[in-house]
């Protein structure tokens, strides 16, 4: 830290980091965002990977995907630290939205849910297939972010939250969700 601010805040003072901070992006998203070298690299490879998106309201379709994605991708990723929603309150949330599921040669690999608040949404939950790490190398869930983006620009959303992510600015999840003109709030 600069001598200056050390100065500033006097011999108690001390910084306050947040342990998460809440991501915001204005929709629809302008062609300065579309720019995004990143941006460009998720398309290129729903281009390549023949990816496509389903949006659903099927009570099975939620199911599938709690048991099948959310579940098993929130152990493998997160293990014994995983703070596991249950299927009452992911229900809850589904059951104000919908769910957003990316097909790869007719096989859902992943899923995201949407929650709807008036023009804004909120992107709560999502998962990945058996929690297999090889579809997120390959792009299922920043594919589902941009599906989910797209979708919410068709039916009139003027804002998503993406809700929570560590504050830590090497964090990934942070980054990744940057790239779309976040704010804090």
């Amino acid at each position: 830290m600069h001598e200056k601010h050390l100065k500033w805040m006097g011999p108690k003072g001390g910084l306050v980091i947040p342990t998460w901070i809440r991501g915001y992006a204005q929709l629809p998203r302008g062609p300065e965002v579309m720019k995004h070298r990143s941006i460009k690299k998720v398309l290129r490879k729903i281009r390549q990977q023949n990816l496509e998106y389903e949006a659903t309201r099927d009570p099975k379709a939620f199911e599938f995907f709690y048991e099948r994605m959310y579940l098993p991708y929130a152990r493998n990723r997160y293990g014994e630290g995983a703070f596991i929603g249950s299927r009452e309150e992911l229900k809850g949330s589904f059951d104000n939205g919908e769910l957003i599921l990316v097909k790869k040669q007719n096989e859902y690999i992943a899923g995201q849910i949407v929650v709807y608040q008036g023009d804004e949404a909120t992107m709560p939950t999502l998962g990945v297939l058996d929690g297999r790490w090889e579809f997120v190398a390959e792009g299922a869930l920043a594919a589902s972010y941009e599906f989910t983006l797209m979708h919410l620009e068709k039916k009139g959303c003027r804002r998503v939250s993406f809700c929570q992510s560590r504050s830590f600015l090497n964090d990934g999840v942070l980054l990744s969700k940057k790239k779309y003109q976040t704010i804090s709030g």
